[in-house]
């Protein structure tokens, strides 16, 4: 899901978007020194992004 072009189900409706968005968030947030991860909750999805606290 991070990853560049994987995209999900294509017999969802899709808005013509490249792929790309979680594949850059993730690496912002890596370059950051976080993390960002992915769950269902409740029926809806969530993602987390963790970033440290400044020193």
């Amino acid at each position: 899901m991070f990853h560049a072009f994987s995209r999900g189900d294509f017999s969802r409706k899709t808005d013509g978007g490249a792929g790309l968005g979680l594949a850059i968030s993730r690496i912002i947030v890596e370059k950051h020194g976080g993390s960002i991860s992915y769950c269902r909750r409740e029926g809806k999805n969530v993602f987390e992004v963790i970033l440290p606290t400044a020193a």
